[in-house]
């Protein structure tokens, strides 16, 4: 007896055997809220995309699941979501997914082949075919939301630089491209070598980008590889350029600077001037020879010019006196206006060197019959004078 009322017992009370009607089932109360709540979730599951589908489900085998192999054997899973989300530019669910494969890779009772594998399809995030895929992504639309993909770059690991600069190099939209920046200043601050390979590329508006990478590094020691830019054949890239070097406080050899001073761009050439008067550089005055000597430099504005005798008063000091004492003995027969300014700011210069070979150049400057050049030699000698009291 003991034994039949067991096996009611595990039975629920049926009698082995026997058959059952529906109606024989017990029933349960269902107000119509919780019916009207059933069907609305039934209707939403009915709707919901496979991706988000799969998604949903990878996460509660994530968070349940306790075996390492069985978590394992599911990487095919993330690898065909990782494209899906791509192709639709989902970066939100994008980001879930790769917490959920980083929550895996985290787990310690992973094998070590199974943790590389598992680092591997991290790594995959990266590969040509997932940039290719979201360049094409970006690129059909200038109003594709990035905000949540700039969460995704950044959880990215420095060895993407490289793949992070072909897709740069590959986007179509200003703003994309600075939302790149911004990712690649953050991810190549200690290993920028991709960032300067990238400066002899052919593109123009790439090479800007990378500089504007570059100056958001801040580091000095990348100046000298940028320098070389304040020569390239286009505008905008030169004062980039020239921005770039500003921003990284380079010091050494300014020659390259200099050079940047016979640039049709007044803008560019002054912003040259500028660089070159926070006195970081140095120049030897055959620096300075191609820009005083150029056939246009006799045109530049007075304001310009003296800025630069005055940068190159400074670097260069007593090397440039030989150029001075011309300036001030100096035919008058043709621009004569022009050439009178030149002499009186070569005297200005002079008096600033004050060297015995400068006061003779303008001993020789208060003899000319010129008499702008004869008063400025004349008030440069004063001024030493006084200095010397």
């Amino acid at each position: 007896m003991i034994a039949a009322q067991a096996k009611e017992a595990a039975t629920g009370g049926e009698v082995e055997g026997a058959v059952y009607s529906p109606l024989d089932l017990p029933a349960f109360d269902v107000s119509p809220e919780e019916l009207e709540q059933l069907a609305l979730q039934i209707k939403a599951e009915s709707h919901q995309d496979t991706p988000t589908y799969l998604l949903d489900m990878l996460k509660v085998i994530v968070a349940s699941e306790k075996s390492a192999d069985v978590l394992f054997e599911l990487r095919g899973l993330f690898r065909e979501i990782f494209e899906s989300l791509i192709d639709e530019g989902n970066w939100k669910q994008l980001n879930s997914v790769v917490d959920k494969l980083r929550e895996v890779h985290r787990r310690g009772d992973l094998a070590e082949e199974q943790k590389k594998a598992v680092s591997d399809m991290l790594d995959s995030l990266h590969g040509p075919k997932q940039m290719d895929a979201m360049a094409s992504r970006l690129n059909a639309d200038p109003h594709v939301a990035t905000e949540d993909l700039l969460v995704f770059f950044l959880h990215l690991p420095p060895n993407a630089v490289p793949s992070l600069c072909k897709l740069l190099g590959n986007l179509k939209f200003d703003e994309h491209r600075l939302t790149l920046c911004d990712v690649l200043a953050a991810l190549a601050k200690d290993k920028p070598e991709p960032l300067i390979k990238g400066l002899t590329d052919s593109r123009r508006s790439y090479v800007r980008n990378l500089l504007v990478v570059i100056g958001k590094l801040r580091n000095p020691s990348l100046a000298q590889a940028v320098q070389p830019l304040a020569a390239h054949p286009d505008a905008g890239v030169r004062r980039e350029a020239l921005k770039t070097l500003s921003m990284l406080g380079g010091t050494g050899m300014g020659n390259p600077i200099v050079g940047v001073l016979i640039d049709p761009d007044e803008g560019i050439r002054l912003s040259a001037l500028s660089l070159l008067k926070t006195g970081k550089y140095t120049t030897p005055f055959s620096a300075w020879t191609p820009v005083v000597t150029h056939k246009e430099f006799l045109n530049r504005p007075l304001s310009e010019l003296r800025t630069t005798f005055e940068v190159m008063t400074r670097l260069v000091g007593a090397e440039c006196v030989p150029y001075c004492h011309h300036l001030l003995t100096q035919r008058l027969w043709t621009n004569r206006k022009t050439k009178q300014s030149l002499g009186a700011l070569a005297a200005e210069a002079l008096g600033q060197i004050g060297t015995p070979e400068a006061i003779s150049a303008l001993e020789a400057g208060k003899k000319r019959f010129n008499r702008v050049i004869r008063h400025a030699s004349v008030a440069a000698l004063a001024t030493l004078k006084r200095r010397d009291l």
